[in-house]
């Protein structure tokens, strides 16, 4: 896997984007994630991502979603993840991760301050999924 750095401010119809073996794909030509389209924010599988400060809002699935063999690694005060998961799936979080991938939130962010107010999900839909959601120093 490479590294690809991928960012963008999200509020209230954010841009949909998704990390794919390396490429970066944007849904459609106008794509957007509103509260109720059926995407999410940030889609990572194959492929291994950083943001920094990344916002993403409303979207209608998982805000972050680390796929298959994928990492992304969020840093930065102003990241956000938040009132996403709009259409209230029981299975997609602010933070969603699968068994083969990882979300690293670097120190000292954590979890907790950064994905709130996500609906749907166990544990308030805020963060969940098979893989590893942890905390890391940088």
């Amino acid at each position: 896997m490479g590294k690809n750095t991928g960012c963008f401010i999200a509020r209230k119809f954010p841009p949909c984007l998704n990390f794919h073996d390396n490429r970066q794909f944007q849904y459609g030509k106008n794509s957007t994630c509103k509260p109720d389209f059926h995407l999410m924010g940030v889609f990572a599988q194959e492929a291994d991502i950083t943001c920094n400060n990344l916002q993403v809002v409303g979207c209608g699935r998982s805000g972050v979603c680390a796929s298959t063999n994928a990492t992304i690694t969020l840093s930065g005060q102003g990241t956000n993840i938040q009132g996403n998961n709009t259409n209230g799936y029981h299975d997609y979080y602010g933070l969603d991760t699968c068994s083969s991938s990882s979300i690293y939130i670097v120190h000292p962010l954590t979890k907790e301050e950064i994905s709130t107010n996500n609906s749907g999900g166990n544990g308030g839909g805020n963060w969940g999924g098979s893989g590893t959601i942890e905390q890391i120093s940088k």
